[in-house]
């Protein structure tokens, strides 16, 4: 820290000997360090499109290395990817039971992710807390908080179909 600031009261020294023409020379507020970085910004950021991920054959889990694994479409557990419910976007998530959320933060966490969105179920909307994890063993992810009662295990189906 004591090198920075010897460099930056040289920096000013020298400047304020050039051309400068009574302009008042740097101070250390304008050279202040950049704003530290705050918990991670989506993997892609809202309204972008997501590379699908088309090579994971329905039931197995996307790779741990996509920046979005939880992207695509799922189905509960028990049932089969003819008509699965659960659409998840990089920046959203509906399913056919009339639950919809606009993600707001994306934040890797130990084995998933947690998602601060804006959640509308029954007619309400509020802000929520999603966590995504993922059950390597069970090739499952894991959805619990949010609107959701409990922990919901859900199976990959494949990326998004387009909609409409």
């Amino acid at each position: 820290m004591r090198r920075i600031l010897t460099l930056l009261a040289a920096a000013a020294a020298v400047s304020a000997c050039g051309d400068r023409q009574g302009a008042p020379p740097p101070s250390a507020a304008n050279l202040a360090a950049p704003n530290p970085p705050t918990t991670a910004p989506p993997a892609e950021p809202p309204g972008q499109p997501v590379a699908a991920d088309t090579t994971t054959p329905p039931g197995e889990l996307p790779s741990a290395a996509s920046p979005t694994r939880y992207v695509g479409e799922w189905t509960a557990a028990s049932l089969s990817c003819a008509d699965p419910a659960w659409r998840f976007e990089a920046d959203r998530l509906t399913t056919k039971g009339e639950v919809s959320c606009a993600f707001m933060q994306v934040t890797p966490a130990a084995g998933g992710y947690d998602i601060a969105a804006r959640c509308l179920a029954e007619g309400e909307e509020r802000a929520s807390t999603l966590r995504l994890r993922f059950a390597e063993s069970a090739k499952a992810m894991l959805v619990s908080g949010g609107p959701f009662s409990g922990e919901i295990g859900l199976t990959y189906c494949g990326p998004p179909s387009p909609v409409g």
